[in-house]
């Protein structure tokens, strides 16, 4: 499925070049469900082996470069598949209609910057196309605050170069110093780290939208599977779109690293000062090491243009592979073959992913009793690039996900 993509869609794709710069590819897979219920506890509930084979199986079979010969499958770099008995109707086609419509929401919407027309559009789109398929839809309206999630690289550079100066006049402007740059320390954990709300009403609000599609099963539903991506394109990261780019990482880094030691050596400077009344032997020392390290702070401030990029692989693909998902299902459901006996599929496509996972976190303030009644589990995908750098991730935390398999071991 990916042959078309990788011809095609990637040539003007900035955040293809962002996607291979910050690591693999990858597609969460969530085995656990996580919800904290009314006195505050976390309920888990395991995914069950079958529908984790199952969930294994479909997705392998969207994202593997494949062709389709006697009714198998054959992943490339993996194991040949038989879909004759998986009782759903799956053909050669599939995967060409999944890069043709995210081509036609291409060309309809372009750039998907959260709050933007064109992301709303975009998000109708994936709903017309889910109500072919799906028992109900339903759009959720929520708002955001799009700007403060990165905010914190420009004022990462700005707080740094008044710190610099009021670091080399010395003496008692060392406390505004210090202030400077912890204020930009707390910014960036609090809106970037841990994805808080701490300093949106700072910003312009703006309106975003989620979608889903639900098909209910047979009978009394006893769990439900969320298979998921989202509509929204990142803005474009300059780092990437220059001839520094294979320098990505280590300009983030050495960045982040110049400005958290200066908060550190501010803030002991400082905290001498109250105690002895006098400057630290090494405060000019530290007013020409900060001199140096400004030449990777400030560069920060233009790592991103307000500018967005098309987000094909992140992450309009997904998106499109989760309307198939309920299309098989839907289909299977509208010839009298409902595949769904006890368990409720929701394709769902969220909003401003790109700006903090807010769109998930709305979904989950929204419907968070309905899941904590209900054993849910997860199937998110995220960055569809090319097999050979795609996992499942079990489980994620923070930043990173871990425990991480190659989908090739799975297929």
């Amino acid at each position: 499925m990916l042959m078309g993509l990788d011809s095609g869609l990637r040539r003007n794709d900035v955040d293809w070049q962002r996607a291979c710069k910050r690591g693999p590819a990858r597609a969460a897979m969530d085995s656990r469900f996580r919800w904290k219920d009314g006195r505050k506890r976390f309920r888990t509930y395991r995914l069950p082996t079958k529908i984790k084979a199952c969930l294994r199986g479909f997705h392998a079979l969207y994202i593997c470069h494949y062709k389709c010969t006697n009714n198998c499958i054959t992943p490339t770099g993996g194991r040949r598949m038989d879909i004759r008995n998986m009782g759903v109707g799956v053909n050669g086609t599939l995967a060409k209609d999944t890069l043709d419509w995210t081509r036609k929401v291409l060309s309809a919407c372009g750039p998907r910057l959260t709050g933007s027309e064109a992301c709303t559009k975009s998000a109708r789109m994936i709903q017309e196309d889910l109500a072919l398929h799906c028992d109900s839809t339903a759009s959720e309206e929520f708002t955001v605050h799009p700007a403060s999630f990165l905010f914190f690289m420009k004022f990462f550079a700005l707080s740094y170069l008044a710190a610099l100066v009021l670091v080399f006049l010395g003496g008692v402007l060392i406390y505004p110093a210090a202030l400077a740059l912890t204020a930009g320390t707390v910014l960036s954990l609090t809106q970037f780290v841990f994805y808080r709300n701490l300093f949106d009403p700072l910003f312009k609000r703006k309106k975003a939208v989620n979608v889903m599609g639900v098909i209910e099963p047979s009978g009394p539903p006893r769990r439900q599977i969320i298979v998921s991506g989202h509509h929204d394109s990142p803005h474009e990261f300059l780092f990437l779109a220059s001839r520094w780019q294979k320098w990505y990482a280590l300009r983030i880094t050495l960045g982040v690293f110049s400005y958290t030691a200066a908060n550190a050596l501010c803030l002991s400077w400082a905290g001498l000062r109250l105690v002895t009344g006098a400057d630290p032997s090494w405060a000019g020392a530290l007013a020409w090491g900060a001199l140096a390290g400004a030449v990777f702070v400030v560069p920060l401030y233009f790592f991103h243009s307000k500018r967005g990029v098309p987000g094909a692989g992140d992450n309009l693909i997904a998106c499109a592979m989760a309307a198939r998902v309920a299309q098989i299902f839907g289909q299977a459901k509208k010839d009298g073959k409902n595949l769904l006996k006890n368990t409720r599929l929701v394709a769902a496509s969220f909003d401003a992913e790109e700006c903090g996972l807010r769109g998930a976190r709305a979904f989950a303030q929204m419907h968070g009793q309905e899941m904590a009644d209900l054993p849910t589990f997860v199937l998110n995908m995220d960055s569809i690039y090319s097999l050979d750098q795609l996992k499942f991730c079990k489980r994620s935390g923070g930043l990173y996900a871990s425990s991480a398999i190659q989908v090739t071991s799975v297929g």
